[in-house]
């Protein structure tokens, strides 16, 4: 990514998840509320990365694994240059080694607001690709370290990109649907210092929501009665719920206290409007318990935990599925594994390692396919199957199947002494393992025939 990349390498994430647990939309608001900066680095199930860097919650700078449009084919697009000026712009650019947009400024091709609001419009469309990313895709964040320092930034508003991302999400995430499940009957209210302006709002859907300072209505009440459609709207909700746009009101309100009797004041009212007698107040004491009891509005924190319970719930479910279904792909896999068709079988362990990447034997029967299948000549591809092996080994190192396969691969790069304390692990463990005790038996016999050829030179070039 940039000269800072290679020390990533050592560098250590302050936090890290996937995006089936948290979105990229609640990591931008965590990173607004928080005032983080930093790098996101984001990795898909086939190992693609990107990158976002922040600063003080702001985004500055987008890197996605697969290029998107440049600057000069949104520029042309648009009507704001022809190509005839881009051509101008990129050769001035490259005999000044400049950027294209610094290029342009010379020229006079555009002004410099023009410049910016593009750069803005790029930055969004690279987060909306983000937005898209697999949901097993992991992400770890890195604080005060800008992966991405060759880039210049770009100035965004938050409020912006984080209603982008939730627009363009790939699907309604587990959390969306938590939250507003959550919501139940409960009436929304536009906040006081709601700035709707900064929302890419259509005309119908800001004015529906600012009607809300005035009316506030359920979320089924508010899609039913604007006739929005239902999918973006729930979307909209969300994302102004997450950035405090919206709030929830309590279903009732808690009646204020019967004034005391040395307070009441004196009046000469009709008997249907005077206070009521002792006995009714007496009667009516349990009801105006019970309604007090029953409008009290839930806790933050039972709320919160609520939607922690629905999530984990959720992220089970997909847990389970996605266990289920790498299960199928492996049995498949090891079919092919008895036949030695071992291309065959690369693929299906493949897609149960994206499926569930938590299962080491998983991991350790990818990594020695790839060796069955001569990755191990390459060696860039070496270094990742004993990458990915040696991960499979600290994720479970009392197995003895991935302790074996990694035996196996170490041997066949030489590594024998390596080899030989896997060998010997599974050999103890479990002693009928004929393969593991043989090659346990046969690297001590050669040791002890390299010491005896050893012993016998040195006595050679002592007489």
């Amino acid at each position: 990514m940039s000269s800072n990349t290679a020390g990533s390498n050592a560098a250590v994430p302050m936090a890290s998840g996937r995006l089936s647990t948290t979105s990229l939309a609640e990591l931008l608001v965590l990173a607004l509320e928080r005032r983080l900066s930093g790098s996101f680095v984001f990795e898909t199930p086939v190992s693609d990365k990107s990158a976002l860097v922040v600063t003080a919650g702001r985004v500055t700078k987008v890197r996605t694994a697969a290029p998107l449009e440049p600057l000069g084919l949104l520029l042309t697009e648009s009507g704001i240059i022809d190509q005839a000026t881009l051509d101008h712009a990129l050769r001035l650019a490259r005999e000044r080694n400049d950027r294209l947009g610094d290029a342009l400024l010379q020229l006079d091709a555009l002004d410099r607001s023009v410049l910016e609001r593009t750069l803005r419009d790029q930055v969004g469309r690279r987060l909306s690709w983000l937005g898209q990313l697999p949901e097993q895709s992991a992400y770890g964040f890195y604080a005060d370290i800008d992966f991405l320092e060759d880039r210049p930034e770009c100035g965004t508003d938050p409020l912006a990109v984080i209603w982008r991302c939730v627009r363009e999400g790939r699907a309604p995430h587990p959390r969306q649907e938590s939250v507003l499940s959550a919501l139940g009957s409960r009436p929304l209210r536009l906040a006081t210092r709601a700035v709707l302006d900064r929302f890419e709002l259509t005309p119908a859907e800001r004015a529906c929501f600012e009607d809300l300072r005035t009316q506030p209505l359920t979320l089924d009440a508010l899609i039913e009665r604007t006739g929005l459609e239902y999918v973006r709207a729930r979307r909209s909700v969300y994302a102004l719920l997450m950035t405090r746009q919206l709030e929830p009101l309590a279903l009732t309100t808690t009646p204020p206290p019967a004034p005391r009797p040395s307070e009441a004041p004196r009046s000469e009212a009709a008997p249907s409007e005077a206070a009521p007698s002792e006995a009714a107040r007496s009667e009516a004491a349990p009801n105006v318990r019970a309604v007090r009891s029953s409008s009290v509005p839930p806790s933050p924190d039972r709320v919160e935990h609520a939607l922690e319970r629905a999530s984990r719930l959720v992220r089970e479910r997909t847990r389970a599925e996605g266990a289920a279904e790498a299960a199928r792909a492996v049995e498949a896999a090891r079919e092919s594994i008895a036949r030695k068709q071992y291309t065959e079988a690369e693929p299906l362990v493949r897609k149960a390692c994206s499926v569930d990447p938590g299962n080491a034997e998983y991991l350790a029967l990818h990594a020695w396919l790839r060796m069955q299948n001569g990755e191990l000549a390459v060696p860039a591809l070496a270094a990742q199957i004993v990458a990915a092996i040696d991960r499979a080994a600290m994720k479970a190192p009392t197995s003895v199947t991935v302790r074996y396969q990694r035996a196996q691969v170490l041997k066949r790069l030489g590594r024998d002494d390596d080899a030989y304390k896997d060998f010997r692990f599974v050999a103890r463990r479990n002693p009928e393992h004929i393969d593991a005790v043989r090659e346990v038996r046969l690297h001590l016999m050669r040791t002890r025939n390299k010491q005896k050829q050893s012993g016998v030179f040195s006595k050679l070039f002592l007489r």
